[in-house]
């Protein structure tokens, strides 16, 4: 997918460790990305952050997800990536961190670590209980922000999605109004996550069989 300015596509091997950095330099200071890793120096904050975002690239996105990426056309750099698992990796992603619960252990901390196995837990719980993609997450560098790279990156993902549908936690009201824009659909907030955040469960429909969304009450 190509426009005048920029190329989106499924990243090559070679090309994670920058995409990678723009993974980084766009989530810090995410509301929800703090609510795990907030607490001590800037320095041991971003480098949570930066343990959180490797172990998912090359733990659980290199080969059993998608990684998709916008490229500056101009320049060839890296400006905005989104990170989807597929139905068939989803289903097991949870249990595949848990085996690298060592090296999130000694990357994160006790604190940390324990906020954030609480945070996913309670996010679990409202995940959709059929075979669906799961956008983990999308981020693109500030300084392109506003020229539409983000939703060519949602296009291009959901391009492909066939049969099954979507399912994303934005979390911020004014990301939810893109993804709204995009074609997904409010499920609604999911109340008691994030004290500085407002996340919200959306799902994109896909073209088989219709499904009921199982929410726990």
């Amino acid at each position: 997918m190509t426009s005048a300015s920029y190329t989106v596509r499924t990243a090559e091997s070679h090309e994670y460790a920058d995409a990678l950095e723009v993974l980084i330099a766009a989530f810090d200071g995410d509301p929800a990305m703090m609510a795990v890793i907030a607490g001590g120096s800037r320095r041991q904050e971003l480098a949570k952050l930066r343990a959180i975002m490797t172990l998912q690239v090359y733990g659980n996105f290199q080969g059993r997800g998608r990684i998709d990426i916008a490229i500056d056309n101009s320049t060839g750099k890296i400006v905005g990536v989104c990170l989807w698992n597929t139905p068939e990796s989803h289903e097991g992603s949870f249990a595949n961190e848990l085996k690298q619960f060592g090296a999130y252990y000694k990357a994160l901390g006790c604190k940390t670590l324990l906020k954030a196995i609480l945070m996913e837990l309670h996010l679990l719980k409202y995940r959709p209980a059929y075979k669906h993609w799961y956008l983990f997450n999308i981020g693109v560098l500030e300084e392109y922000r506003g020229r539409g790279i983000g939703s060519r990156l949602l296009d291009y993902g959901t391009e492909r999605i066939g049969d099954y549908p979507a399912y994303l936690e934005a979390s911020t009201y004014d990301s939810a109004r893109l993804y709204e824009r995009r074609g997904f659909f409010s499920l609604g907030p999911l109340h008691g996550i994030f004290s500085k955040a407002h996340a919200v469960g959306m799902v994109y429909p896909g073209t088989g069989p219709t499904e009921i969304v199982q929410r726990a009450s």
